[in-house]
């Protein structure tokens, strides 16, 4: 029978944790089996709340009337200038923040890896930014500032307020840097900071994007009479309980991420104090981005995963011509594409934050390669989703496809462009340290293969060898050629980059799965050589893998939820 689009089953109302395979193979070899019940029980109460409680907070969050909302002065004629959020909204912050991504460790007394925390932020992302997602990061950066680099008053001060447990700050922690006529370019801020004589400072200028604000926030500020950028903390309120000089002119009207207010800020002698030496504010910014841009990593691989679940989904239900459309091939050949492009992003976000853990170097080129790229790729993913939806993928109130398209979108310029993350990691890959950090990692996966002794895996290791020593041909190349040949060719390195280092990746998984007499992920590799070996505009061969149709979808109905 033709089955109504109605009536299919929806990812919303799945448990996201208890579905995801990949996910739980992942984490299960990072835990001891104490420690690892621990975190799976954890993740299954969050992956419920995710896929059932807070899904609907969210969507009704972003229905029309329900979207931040500004206000300038209360019933009296005082200004106040705060963000009005709708009940549904702060319902969902204070969930999430109570059930204590930002502190579990305090809450439970076990400590709280990064993989963990990763995966959390994996799993709320599947309901797209939602309102949540980038005013977590935004205050996870803060906190750990604040830990690095902040005064043991900043401290007492400021944490309870950020991360303690029974804190009424959800989230409310922003970043007010970029100014209109610099953009990215951050020291081009003329935002000024005067020292006063309490040892406070004055800051005078306009912020044209201001994330969440909130009760505290970090921002940039030129020290007066100089061109030292200093990194600056600033609260809505001044002591005494007299309203700071934070002026908001009005709500940016973004095209995603709607659920959280970005906003254009005059100050107006906002009272501020630096975080470290005024002078190191540009080194010390950075260490906030890069907290913003692991989250903008994590977005990546929840919308991949949403995407592909949404499409697959549909895709077994919906019937056309007598059968599920999951059967012509185009849609199938769709899917499994999408399937790989997640599973490599979701390799490589974790392997990026174990890096991050162990103080790899290899990170220092992971954190923008993987922004940039992950952002970009789940983009596509989403808009693939949409078009096995066909029309139904175009309606705002069918699925949370239209609204995770326009969030992704905004997700590929937040923290950096593609071509500014781009030339990051080119700048990191030609520092001989972190270079040498990366080979490691592909080295890893030559000789994991080569160990074997399977023609399967050693055609693998070979082609890790040769795409290796082609790519530091290459770079040779480019660095004799000069600055400006390298430039123009960033976006296309940090492709062939990621495509090694998620390859590598997969050839690991191989590696386990062969040794537990399993094939999938040997499958996928052969999907991933079909797909990167074709010439542009080719035409799908016989030999294709997507031509043995039962093999194809045997691998989508392996996710299909049980």
């Amino acid at each position: 029978m033709p089955t109504s689009p109605q009536t299919l089953k929806r990812v919303q109302g799945l448990n996201y944790f208890a579905h995801d395979k990949l996910l739980q193979r992942i984490l299960a070899r990072e835990f001891d089996p104490d420690r690892r019940q621990r975190v799976f029980n954890n993740l299954l109460e969050f992956g419920k709340l995710c896929g059932g409680k807070l899904s609907g907070l969210i969507e009704e969050a972003h229905q029309p009337g329900k979207l931040p909302a500004l206000v300038k002065y209360d019933p009296r004629g005082n200004r106040v200038d705060y963000i009005e959020y709708c009940l549904e909204q702060k319902l969902a912050r204070k969930i999430v923040y109570d059930f204590g991504i930002l502190n579990l460790d305090e809450q439970t007394g076990y400590p709280f890896s990064g993989q963990h925390r990763m995966a959390l932020w994996y799993l709320l992302n599947q309901n797209g930014e939602g309102g949540v997602a980038c005013p977590l990061a935004m205050t996870q950066g803060l906190i750990e500032l604040l830990r690095e680099a902040g005064t043991p008053e900043q401290k007492e001060k400021h944490l309870p307020l950020l991360c303690g447990i029974g804190s009424k700050s959800h989230f409310m922690a922003g970043q007010f840097i970029t100014e209109i006529q610099g953009g990215s370019n951050v020291s081009a801020n003329e935002t000024t900071a005067a020292l006063q004589k309490t040892g406070k400072w004055s800051l005078n200028g306009t912020k044209w994007f201001c994330s969440n604000p909130g009760d505290l926030w970090v921002t940039t500020a030129k020290v007066q009479d100089t061109q030292t950028v200093g990194l600056f903390l600033a609260s809505r309120w001044r002591a005494g309980g007299k309203l700071n000089g934070q002026h908001i002119l009005r709500i940016k009207d973004i095209i995603g991420t709607r659920g959280k207010a970005t906003c254009e800020i005059e100050y107006r002698d906002l009272e501020a104090e630096p975080i470290g030496r005024p002078s190191h504010g540009l080194a010390l910014l950075n260490r906030v981005l890069k907290v913003s841009r692991i989250g903008v990593a994590a977005a990546g691989i929840g919308a991949m995963r949403r995407a592909y679940m949404e499409a697959l989904l549909y895709a077994d239900q919906r019937q056309a011509f007598g059968r599920p459309i999951i059967e012509f091939p185009p849609i199938n050949k769709t899917l499994l594409e999408m399937k790989l492009i997640w599973t490599a992003g979701v390799l490589a976000a974790f392997r990026m934050q174990k890096l991050i853990e162990e103080r790899d170097p290899a990170q220092d080129l992971l954190v923008p390669l993987l922004k940039y790229k992950i952002s970009s790729l789940a983009s596509a993913a989403v808009k693939d989703a949409q078009m096995v939806l066909g029309g139904n993928g175009m309606l705002a109130d069918y699925s949370i496809l239209p609204r995770l398209a326009a969030d992704m979108t905004v997700n590929e310029t937040w923290e950096g462009t593609h071509h500014i993350l781009a030339a990051h990691a080119v700048k990191a890959f030609g520092r001989m340290r972190i270079r040498n950090a990366f080979w490691r990692e592909i080295n890893a996966s030559i000789r994991m293969a080569e160990a074997e002794n399977i023609v399967q895996l050693s055609d693998c290791a070979s082609i890790l060898n040769h795409t290796k020593t082609a790519l530091l041909s290459q770079i040779q190349q480019m660095k004799e050629s000069g600055p400006l040949i390298t430039s123009l060719n960033a976006l296309k390195l940090c492709n062939q980059i990621y495509s090694l280092f998620v390859f590598s990746l997969l050839v690991k998984e191989a590696v386990v799965d062969i040794r537990k007499k399993k094939t999938d992920f040997l499958y996928l590799i052969h999907v991933f050589l079909d797909l990167s070996e074709a010439e542009p505009g080719a035409p799908v061969s016989s030999n294709s893998v997507f031509c043995d149709q039962a093999r194809v979808l045997k691998a989508l109905r392996a996710d299909l939820p049980e």
